[in-house]
């Protein structure tokens, strides 16, 4: 694994609310990690019973999701206990796709969440960042099936793979990536794509831990009280009626999302009137298209 320091300078831009600084050595038992800077307190203003209250934080690794299970297999680790990091070198998005998170000016973690929980977990992921980005002025929205947007650019990113405790009991290892301090994407390949929370709110951003805690508060809410993902989601995305390209391998058509089924599954209409159910996969890509006309209705 390539390691990259963390410098004090980039610590205090991007946890500016942090002061109890805490470090976790036991990540060292695992080849090729290397823990050079203490933790960012990011539980200081936790309101949660369970989500955050274990943070496991390691500078550099190639993905929380890929060194959740490893902790999960030492360590039993509880319900809520969250891997962080400051940077990651291969961050996972949907199958056959990355997520961009080689800066420490996001937040890059995986949760261990116990089941059952409401379902499809994800999508529920995706309402709590939404949630908690509008707690904050802004005004978010979900795009299916794991994003999160603001005017049409990607601030955030949701995942869920099922694991195993040792004991055998099932768990779900759920990963959020937040574009949070990162001042600008020009000259990037995400020029265009992506959008932060200090590009939207400037200098009144609030500092990584101060979000980590109230998208925490706003994850442990919806898993204690939603009884509906499928309304909770309909309810913050801005898809259903507007024309999309969906791209698959071999074929494109144009597509208008109206509704989503309860196992959550997209439920689109072609030009035709054709209605198809689509699983999310990372062998499709559903793009804005500008038409506007309604589709056909059969």
């Amino acid at each position: 694994m390539v390691h990259l320091s963390m410098s004090r300078r980039e610590s205090e831009t991007c946890y500016p609310d942090a002061h109890n600084l805490r470090s976790h050595p036991e990540l060292g038992a695992f080849p090729g990690l290397q823990i050079d800077m203490p933790a960012p307190d990011l539980q200081s203003g936790l309101t949660t019973l369970h989500l955050g209250r274990v943070v496991h934080y390691v500078e550099t690794c190639t993905s929380t999701r890929d060194l959740a299970p490893l902790l999960l297999a030492d360590q039993d680790l509880p319900h809520g206990a969250v891997i962080v990091a400051g940077r990651q070198t291969a961050g996972r998005g949907t199958p056959g796709k990355t997520f961009a998170s080689d800066t420490p000016e996001g937040l890059w973690c995986t949760l261990v969440i116990d089941r059952p929980t409401p379902e499809p977990i994800t999508l529920l992921a995706s309402v709590a960042v939404c949630r908690c980005l509008r707690s904050f002025g802004l005004l978010p929205h979900v795009k299916w099936p794991n994003d999160v947007l603001i005017d049409g650019l990607k601030i955030s990113g949701c995942l869920s793979e099922p694991a195993q405790r040792p004991s055998g009991a099932p768990v779900h290892l759920l990963s959020i990536g937040l574009n949070i301090q990162q001042a600008t994407f020009a000259q990037t390949p995400l020029d265009g794509i992506a959008v932060s929370v200090r590009m939207l709110l400037g200098e009144g951003c609030p500092g990584i831990p101060r979000i980590f805690c109230r998208l925490m508060s706003m994850l442990e809410d919806l898993i204690v009280t939603c009884h509906d993902v499928r309304a909770e989601w309909l309810a913050c995305t801005a898809m259903l009626g507007r024309w999309y390209r969906l791209v698959r391998p071999g074929s494109t058509i144009l597509i208008v999302p109206v509704d989503l089924s309860t196992e959550g599954h997209l439920i689109v209409q072609d030009a035709q009137g054709t209605r198809h159910r689509l699983a999310g996969s990372g062998d499709l890509d559903l793009r804005p298209h500008p038409r506007q006309e309604p589709p056909a209705s059969r």
